[in-house]
């Protein structure tokens, strides 16, 4: 059984399965760009905006949404750190514990959002963060500014 241009259906099958297969190195560079984009839309709103103003659009809703739950400083971070991770795996070949890395850099995004604020009054600016002022005011009432810091640096 033969379709157009005479190649049995198995054939072009095949043929598709192959031109898909020819990008398939480049699906570890779509992390890296969204990195990319977050980092860029970041430092935009930050700079530029003041960290103030509502987001036009669903990548720049998530940047705006971990900017005011986490602050610019942790999010920055999150975002270089993921860009760097990523670059070193597409560079590698080799894909390990994405999950338990992502886990790591979400508790060391949480750490930085809470020793960034240990200082910070309650009435926050805007790049502090909420998460991040709501434990660190909490902490530094309970155990301290030095105890706090030893305790999100741990």
């Amino acid at each position: 059984m033969t379709t157009q241009g005479g190649l049995s259906m198995s054939e072009q099958l095949g043929s598709e399965r192959g031109a898909a297969f020819k990008w398939r190195w480049a699906l570890p560079l779509v992390p890296i760009a969204v990195s990319m984009f977050c980092l860029s839309a970041l430092v935009y709103y930050h700079t530029a905006m003041g960290g103030t103003g509502a987001a036009w659009g669903f990548f720049q809703g998530a940047v705006v949404f971990t900017y005011r739950w986490l602050g610019f400083v942790p999010t920055f971070m999150f975002w270089l750190l993921l860009f760097v991770w990523c670059s070193i795996w597409f560079v590698t070949g080799r894909w390990d514990n994405v999950r338990t890395r992502l886990m790591w850099l979400g508790a060391f995004t949480l750490c930085i959002a809470i020793l960034v604020n240990l200082g910070t009054p309650v009435d926050p600016p805007p790049h502090a963060g909420l998460i991040g002022t709501y434990i660190a005011v909490r902490l530094t009432s309970v155990i301290g500014y030095a105890f706090g810091a030893l305790l999100a640096v741990a």
